[in-house]
C-alpha cells in the first residue's frame, strides 16, 4: 500500500508543509507563480487535512493524480 496517513501534530518542514498547504494554500500558491512567473491554479491533492495528511506513494501516488492509467510500463520494472 503507498498510503502513509501523518499525524497532525508532527514539526518541522512536514508540520510546516501541513500549515501551508490546509491553512495558507492561497499565500502558497501565489508564492510559488511568482517563482515561476506564471499566475496558476494549484489543486493541491497531499497531505490534506481531510485525508489524515497522508502522503502517497507509487502506484497510489500515480492513481491520487489520475495517471494511473496512462503508465506504459508498470513501477515494477524500475
Amino acid at each position: 500500500m503507498g498510503r502513509y496517513p501523518q499525524k497532525s501534530n508532527s514539526h518541522g518542514s512536514l508540520k510546516n508543509l501541513q500549515f501551508a498547504i490546509n491553512i495558507k494554500k492561497k499565500y502558497l500558491g501565489t508564492e510559488i507563480s511568482k517563482v515561476i512567473g506564471k499566475q496558476m491554479k494549484i489543486d493541491w491533492k497531499s497531505p490534506l487535512e481531510s485525508d489524515d495528511y497522508a502522503e502517497y506513494r507509487d502506484e497510489d501516488f500515480l492513481e491520487k493524480l489520475g495517471i494511473l492509467n496512462k503508465m506504459k510500463y508498470p513501477l515494477s520494472n524500475f
